[in-house]
């Protein structure tokens, strides 16, 4: 196949073309412009016949087989030089070689300048490369981090603004855009405004005490009249290190296995926790505290499934059975909850709740069992949840005494029904949401 040579009407065509210095029919000259846009494209993974075309070539004019040898030549270039080896040094008013030679003086004052320019192009590419480095971990370096590594670089080296910006393959309109005196003044309320809401979050996350997640944390300033998207309190959680570890839970150990056939129950409750009303259903369990110098004690909670209420609890450093008939004493002195006649209570069956002592106790008060099945802790499963989120949210390190134990599970349990709120009680706390059932029905 012979060279391919151009017609009058493609010189003229090519010649409209902003990135060509000069055409004739047998050869194309580009601009040293766009051969440092082809290197960058390439580097983006594009094709060499699609950057000639969005750079408004008719790739039918030039021919494959042409595009491929120019890309080839400069691909060379630039690995073997960079970016400086792909200017064209030849004399621009004419296609031919300088016949005058230099003199010494001019000769010398040609290779300073061209040091200079070469110096200042490895001073950019280092301080790309340095950025580059630096965000090895993201995806991408933001717009707004090249904008002001061009700013800088103008400053302080002078380079043109048009020839940075295609360097960073930015937009020239996005960059005086950035460094107007508006967009300035609009990061800086932006920037006041973050300080702001970082100190909100923060102040509730150390409110009460105890640990918080992001819902909780909205929640709390929903409260307050403040509107905070979910993402930029999780984001600001993430970056001021405010974290809840959240602790597997680890299953109540029986004491015995309990001995009388009679003394466990069916599973009434087959976990349909809210098809009931409230004061209908309560589930009630027990687990253990290490606290202070790994000291241990135990909490017996009674909690209301269909309002997520705690109606009763009770703390102790034995597993005696005074523990569990102490919580539901309390229960029944609970003025924010009724227990209904003949309500059921539901269990696992550990020792406590297949005891002579407890089933009497439920008799007494006119109340059926319901009895999780034998290591099936799912059948059980709001009261474990309330056991883990209680034990991610609260610290007990540094409490070295019973007394002080009591007091803070007390002060946690008053929190969780009447300040904490969660999606399932439809954004209410668990006290409102019993009263909000009550009207309703």
């Amino acid at each position: 196949m012979g060279k391919h040579y151009f017609t009058d009407k493609e010189v003229q065509e090519l010649n409209k073309n902003k990135y060509v210095k000069q055409v004739s029919s047998k050869a194309i000259t580009y601009t040293d412009e766009f051969k440092v846009h082809v290197i960058l494209e390439l580097e983006a993974g594009k094709s060499a016949k699609l950057i000639f075309h969005e750079a408004g070539f008719n790739t039918s004019v030039l021919k494959e087989r042409r595009i491929q040898s120019a890309v080839r030549r400069w691909k060379e270039q630039y690995n073997t030089g960079g970016f400086g080896r792909l200017r064209d040094t030849r004399k621009q008013e004419s296609g031919r070689p300088r016949k005058k030679k230099r003199t010494p003086e001019e000769e010398n004052a040609y290779l300073r300048t061209k040091i200079s320019y070469l110096e200042e192009e490895l001073e950019l590419v280092k301080k790309f490369d340095a950025i580059e480095r630096r965000a090895k971990n993201k995806d991408r370096l933001t717009s707004a981090e090249k904008f002001e590594v061009i700013r800088e670089l103008n400053k302080k080296s002078g380079f043109k603004i048009t020839y940075l910006i295609k360097i960073a393959e930015v937009s020239k309109s996005g960059y005086y855009n950035y460094i107007n005196e508006q967009s300035e003044h609009n990061r800086y309320k932006k920037y006041e405004q973050e300080s702001i809401d970082i100190k909100q979050v923060v102040n509730k996350f150390n409110k009460y005490k105890f640990k918080k997640g992001s819902r909780q944390i909205k929640e709390q300033l929903h409260t307050d009249g403040i509107i905070m998207n979910l993402k930029k309190i999780k984001r600001i959680m993430r970056e001021n290190n405010l974290t809840t570890m959240i602790t597997r839970i680890n299953p109540y150990k029986r004491m015995i296995k309990a001995i009388e056939e009679n003394s466990y129950a069916p599973n009434i409750v087959n976990r349909q926790f809210k098809d009931y009303k409230p004061g209908d259903l309560i589930l009630t369990d027990i687990t253990y505290i290490f606290y202070g110098k790994s000291q241990k004690a135990y909490l017996s909670a009674i909690k209301d499934p269909v309002t997520n209420q705690i109606v009763g609890h009770a703390v102790s450093n034995s597993l005696k059975m005074d523990l569990v008939i102490d919580s539901f004493e309390l229960m029944m002195e609970n003025s924010n909850f009724t227990l209904n006649v003949g309500a059921i209570s539901h269990s696992d069956q550990g020792a406590h709740y297949t005891s002579k002592r407890y089933r009497d106790y439920l008799s007494f008060h006119q109340l059926n069992r319901s009895m999780s099945r034998r290591g099936n802790c799912w059948d059980n499963a709001p009261m474990e949840s309330f056991f883990g989120r209680f034990k991610s949210e609260t610290s007990f390190k540094d409490i070295y005494c019973l007394s002080d134990l009591k007091r803070y599970i007390k002060q946690y349990i008053h929190y969780y029904n009447n300040v904490r709120k969660t999606p399932i009680t439809k954004n209410m706390t668990p006290n409102s949401y019993r009263n909000h059932i009550l009207q309703s029905i």
